[in-house]
Parts: C-alpha cells; sequence; structure tokens
C-alpha cells in the first residue's frame, strides 16, 4: 500500500507563540511599554514580526491563498455533512475527486493540482481549516439505515402491551448475527464531535452465522453456529464458547430442520432453540 510522503524541503509555517501572545505583545510595544527587541528576546518572536505587526504590514493570511474561494469551501463542507447524515459520507479521495470535479465544470485550471485533483497535503489542510475530522463509518445496511425514531417508539410501545402479564422467564430474546472476513470498513471525512458515522452497505462477503438467545431473568442458551457447507467437521467445534452449538447450511442461514451438533449432553437446550426459532418464523 502506497504512503504520501512530503517533499522534503516542504516546510510548512510553524510558530512556537500563539496569536494570542502575539497581539498582547503588540499593544505592548504600540505603548512604549517594552521595546520591540527585548519583547522578541523574551518571548521568543522574530523581531521582523513584530515590526510588522505594529507598522500593520504583513496583515494578510500567512502562505500561499487557498485553491477555492471561502464560499466554495463552506458549501464543499455542507455537503459532506449533509452526505454524512444521509449515512453515504465521503472519504478522503471523495473529497478530492468532488473538487476536481468542480473545477473541471468550472472550466477553471490550477496549475498547483495534478490534472485539476487536489492532493493529500490539500485534503490535510482542508480538514484542520474546517474543524472536520475522519473517522471509520460504521457498515449498515439500507434496511437498517432507514429505520426511524418513531419506529422504534412503536415497537417498544408495542411490545409493552404484549408482555404485560407474561412471566420473564417466559419470555426469550435472541437474534442473528454474523462474523464476516471482510468488514470493508472505509474511513471518510466527517463534522469533528460526532461519535457514530454510519455508511449504507450490501455485505457480501463470506461469514458466519451466530444465534444468541437470553430469557428476559438472565438466563442464557447456547450459542448456536452455523457454517456455510454441507456438514460440520469436529475441527470446527473445537475451541469454540462452551456448550455452543454448531450445524451447516448451503446458505449458511438458520433455516433448516436443525441437526445439532454438540460435544456435551445439550439436546434439550438445543430443541429448545429450534423451538424459538420455528415459533420466529
Amino acid at each position: 500500500m502506497w504512503t504520501y510522503k512530503r517533499k522534503i524541503g516542504a516546510r510548512p509555517y510553524t510558530t512556537e507563540y500563539s496569536a494570542a501572545t502575539l497581539s498582547k505583545v503588540v499593544i505592548h510595544v504600540k505603548r512604549h511599554d517594552l521595546s520591540a527587541r527585548k519583547v522578541s528576546q523574551k518571548y521568543g518572536i522574530p523581531l521582523g514580526t513584530i515590526n510588522n505587526r505594529v507598522s500593520g504590514g504583513h496583515g494578510s493570511r500567512v502562505g500561499a491563498p487557498t485553491r477555492l474561494s471561502a464560499a466554495t469551501e463552506s458549501r464543499l463542507v455542507e455537503t459532506i455533512t449533509t452526505l454524512a447524515t444521509w449515512k453515504v459520507p465521503l472519504g478522503h479521495l471523495d473529497v478530492r475527486l468532488l473538487v476536481k470535479d468542480y473545477l473541471d465544470r468550472s472550466g477553471v485550471s490550477d496549475a498547483r493540482f495534478a490534472d485539476n485533483c487536489p492532493g493529500p497535503d490539500w485534503m490535510n489542510n482542508f480538514v484542520k481549516r474546517h474543524n472536520l475530522t475522519a473517522w471509520l463509518a460504521y457498515n449498515v445496511k439500507p434496511t437498517h439505515a432507514e429505520t426511524t425514531t418513531d419506529i422504534v417508539k412503536q415497537y417498544f410501545d408495542e411490545l409493552e402491551k404484549s408482555t404485560a402479564n407474561i412471566p420473564q422467564s417466559h419470555i426469550y430474546n435472541y437474534d442473528e448475527t454474523n462474523i464476516t472476513d471482510d468488514p470493508r470498513s472505509k474511513t471518510i471525512i466527517c463534522k469533528r464531535g460526532l461519535k457514530r458515522v454510519e455508511r449504507k452497505i450490501q455485505h457480501s462477503r463470506t461469514a458466519i452465522s451466530l444465534m444468541y438467545c437470553i430469557s428476559a431473568d438472565g438466563r442464557y442458551l447456547p450459542l448456536m453456529v452455523v457454517y456455510k457447507a454441507q456438514n460440520v467437521y469436529t475441527e470446527w467445534t473445537k475451541g469454540g464458547p462452551p456448550g455452543a452449538i454448531y450445524d451447516a447450511t448451503p446458505s449458511r442461514w438458520f433455516d433448516w430442520e436443525a441437526r445439532v451438533v454438540t460435544g456435551d449432553n445439550l439436546e434439550g437446550h438445543a430443541l429448545r432453540v429450534k423451538e424459538l426459532f420455528n415459533h420466529k418464523h
């Protein structure tokens, strides 16, 4: 994998003093409280910098002007934030290609960009200028991403009514999940401070299906593991969670008449899991 490295000699502007300290020093020099030379020695600020600020010179922003106007960059940040809200966030390369497309459509040819496409340096500076950050997006399926708060509230309201007179020992909750060999996570750009950013994606990699089941009073049933295969090999059952139940199906989904493979005497537990599963379907 190619890793970008900044060219030797391309030194960024760095300072060991803050803008607030420089402003404070300029005020003292203008009031003749201290001489510019003494202030320079005390705070480590170059004498030329102090004299320029006192005389009003070099008031513009340090460095070359930005490639895009402030208004254009503001719209770009808004686009990035909006797309992240819609669960289709942009990565570093996505943003750079978006800028290239904008310049191409505007008929602008910037010699500082290779083929009008910004480089990694521009992207890093853009992120810093607008207080953005890079995150690994959580991959979710479109059906899950489109679930609204109202739907969730309605579900729990109906669940409360359905379980009102049922003992906790008679209530079981179970869910299916899978372990993939390639989660395909992507680093994206988003507004700083967000705790979770999701990206809609259809998983197509091979996975192992798992089913967890627990009663409302805290009793766990053995974990069920389903492989995508015709048969379960003994080696596949070694080293797993204690009491786990194993099986295999061509699709690795829970859509079969259960054939229990276990090293312990857990037939009763297995039949209970099967009963719960059949009730669901």
